[in-house]
């Protein structure tokens, strides 16, 4: 188990496997995030800057939740509002 950071709702440890899993999927959504701001460098402006903005938006929110799914953080408790 590694040690975690120090937030709140959020297990103080995590296992190897889960680190190396969420740190995939950052990969992934860097590589991924490169490719769209590379379309961004040829498309028009306007609507098509949009669209990218959505792509860019809604790839950081699936990485968001697939690294909630793996780390698993839970509601606070009245300790915690503190």
């Amino acid at each position: 188990m590694t040690q975690g950071l120090p937030v709140k709702g959020y297990k103080p440890t995590q296992s190897p496997e889960a680190i190396e899993a969420v740190n995939a999927v950052k990969v992934a959504e860097e590589r991924f995030l490169r490719e769209v701001d590379a379309l961004g460098q040829w498309l028009d402006p306007g609507e098509p800057q949009r669209c990218l903005a959505l792509a860019r938006s809604h790839i950081q929110t699936g990485t968001m939740w697939a690294a909630r799914a793996v780390f698993q953080p839970q509601r606070l408790g009245d300790e915690d509002l503190e």
